[in-house]
C-alpha cells in the first residue's frame, strides 16, 4: 500500500519548481511532436477554402491571410510554420498549466487526450484557419489558467490577445474574447482588488485595439470597403433552411415574406426545398441519423457559396435572415439541438471534399455526400462519445456548483473558504465551459453547423 499511496500523492500534488514546469512543457511538446510524425494526414494542402485566404476574399477576416503573406504564400513553409507554432503552443500551454498548479495527474490525462486526437493534428498540414486557431486556443487556455491562479493582469492581457487573434482569424471566434472579459469581470466581483481595476481594464482593451487595428489596416490595404460578410451568408443559408423546414417554397405568401422576399428566394428555396426534405427523410428511414443531421449542413453550404451576384444585398441579407429566424424560434432551437447532437457524429459520419462551385446551384444528394469518403477511426468516435457525455454532465454540475456559490448569502466568504486547488479547478472549468457553450451557441445560431467547427473546442472540453 505504501508505494501506491506515495505514487498517488505525487500524482495529485502540483509541480512547484520552475524547472518542473519547463520539463512538463518539453515532455508535452516531444509527445505531440512524435504524433505529428506518425499520424495520418487526412487533408490535402490546398482545399476549396484555401484560395479565399491566399487571396484575402472580402468576406474573410485578415489575420490568417496576413500570416500567409508573411510566409510568401510558400505552401511548404506555411505547413512547417503551422506545425512549429502548434508544437510551441503545446510547450507554452503545459508549462503555464503546471505553473498554475494543476496536478501531474491532470496534466498527464490532458496530454494523453491531446496527443491521441489525430483528427485535429491533420489540420496543421492544410491551408485552413483551424491550425492557428487550435494553437491560439492552447495559448489562451494556459494564459487564463495562470490568470485565475495568480490574478496578474499580464496573464489576462495575454489571454485576451490570443482570443482576439482567434477572432481576427475567423469570425466565429467572437465568443472567446467575450468569455475572457466575462471571466475577468467575475473574478473582480468575487475577490475585489480596487488597485487592479485600471490594469485589468488595460489588459482587456489594449489587445482589442491592437488586433482590430492590425486586422483592419491589412484588410483595407486590399479592399476599399468591408461590404461582404461570411456570417451574413451563413445566416442567409440558415434562413432558407428554416423556411424549407417549415414547408415554404418561396412562391407562397406567408406573413414572413413580402413581394421582394419571394422574388429573391425563389431561385433558392423553390429549387431545393423538396429535395432537401426528401434527402433527410431518406437518411432517417435508413437509420443513418448522423447523415440526417449532416443534411442541414450540406444544404446551408449549397446556399451560401453561391455566386455573390445571386445573393441579396449584404444588409438586406442580414435583416431578412434575422427576421426569418425570429419568426420561427422553435425551428431555430431545434437546429441548435441538432448541432449539439452532431458532437456525437464527429468520427462516425462521412464527409465529402467535393467542392461546391460558386456559379451554379448544387443540389446535394446521396452520391454527392459519399464522394471521396474519409472514414475516421472508431477509436476517435468512441472518445468523442465519452467526451460528449462528460461535457453535458459537467455543464449541469458547474451550473449547480456556481449557482450555490452565487446564491449564498455570504458568497465571498464561501469562495474564500474553498481550498485553493478546488477553487482553481472550479474557476478553470467554469471558464472553459463558458467559452465552449458560447462558441457552440454562436455557431449553432449564426453560422453553418459544420462538424469540423466542433474540433476547435476539443481542448477546452478536455
Amino acid at each position: 500500500m505504501f508505494p501506491f499511496y506515495t505514487i498517488t500523492s505525487h500524482l495529485l500534488t502540483p509541480l512547484t519548481k520552475p524547472r518542473q514546469h519547463l520539463v512538463a512543457g518539453l515532455v508535452a511538446m516531444l509527445v505531440v511532436g512524435l504524433g505529428q510524425v506518425f499520424y495520418p494526414k487526412f487533408y490535402t494542402v490546398l482545399n476549396p477554402d484555401s484560395a479565399s485566404y491566399l487571396q484575402l476574399f472580402a468576406y474573410r477576416h485578415a489575420i490568417y491571410p496576413l500570416f500567409l503573406d508573411m510566409l510568401g504564400d510558400n505552401l511548404k513553409l506555411i505547413v512547417a510554420a503551422q506545425v512549429l507554432i502548434y508544437l510551441c503552443a503545446n510547450f507554452v500551454m503545459f508549462t503555464m498549466l503546471a505553473r498554475a498548479g494543476l496536478p501531474l495527474a491532470v496534466l498527464a490525462v490532458f496530454l494523453l487526450a491531446v496527443a491521441s486526437d489525430f483528427y485535429s493534428h491533420a489540420y496543421h498540414y492544410t491551408v485552413q484557419t483551424e491550425s492557428l486557431s487550435i494553437s491560439l486556443i492552447y495559448l489562451m487556455l494556459g494564459s487564463i489558467a495562470l490568470y485565475l491562479a495568480e490574478r496578474r493582469p499580464l496573464w489576462l492581457g495575454l489571454a485576451m490577445l490570443w482570443a482576439m487573434l482567434i477572432f481576427g482569424i475567423r469570425q466565429t471566434g467572437l465568443p472567446f474574447p467575450i468569455a475572457i472579459a466575462i471571466v475577468a469581470i467575475l473574478c473582480l466581483w468575487f475577490t475585489p482588488k480596487p488597485h487592479q481595476l485600471a490594469r485589468t481594464a488595460a489588459a482587456l482593451l489594449i489587445p482589442i485595439i491592437a488586433v482590430v487595428g492590425l486586422e483592419s489596416a491589412y484588410f483595407y490595404a486590399h479592399h476599399g470597403a468591408r461590404d461582404d460578410n461570411l456570417l451574413n451568408r451563413h445566416l442567409f443559408g440558415r434562413a432558407v433552411i428554416v423556411l424549407a423546414l417549415n414547408g415554404e417554397d418561396g412562391t407562397a405568401s406567408p406573413a414572413t415574406l413580402n413581394a421582394d422576399d419571394r422574388t429573391t428566394l425563389q431561385p433558392f428555396v423553390e429549387k431545393f426545398a423538396t429535395s432537401f426534405n426528401q434527402q433527410k427523410n431518406i437518411y432517417w428511414d435508413e437509420g443513418s441519423y448522423c447523415m440526417w443531421l449532416r443534411t442541414h449542413e450540406r444544404y446551408e453550404e449549397a446556399v451560401y457559396v453561391l455566386d455573390r451576384d445571386l445573393l441579396p444585398a449584404d444588409a438586406w441579407n442580414r435583416k431578412f435572415a434575422l427576421r426569418i429566424l425570429s419568426h420561427y424560434p422553435l425551428t431555430v432551437l431545434a437546429g441548435v439541438a441538432k448541432y449539439y447532437a452532431l458532437f456525437f457524429c464527429v468520427a462516425s459520419s462521412v464527409t465529402t471534399e467535393t467542392p461546391l462551385t460558386s456559379n451554379e446551384f448544387v443540389e446535394p444528394d446521396l452520391s454527392d455526400i459519399i464522394t471521396s469518403v474519409k472514414t475516421i477511426s472508431q477509436f476517435l468516435h468512441l472518445a468523442f462519445l465519452l467526451l460528449g457525455v462528460v461535457f453535458f454532465v459537467s455543464k449541469i454540475w458547474y451550473v449547480y456548483r456556481w449557482g450555490r456559490l452565487l446564491l449564498a448569502k455570504y458568497f465571498r466568504r464561501e469562495i474564500n473558504s474553498l481550498p485553493p486547488q478546488i477553487l482553481l479547478q472550479l474557476q478553470c472549468g467554469g471558464a472553459c465551459i463558458l467559452m465552449v457553450v458560447g462558441y457552440h451557441l454562436f455557431i449553432a445560431i449564426f453560422s453553418a453547423p459544420y462538424i469540423r467547427f466542433l474540433v476547435l473546442s476539443l481542448s477546452l472540453l478536455i
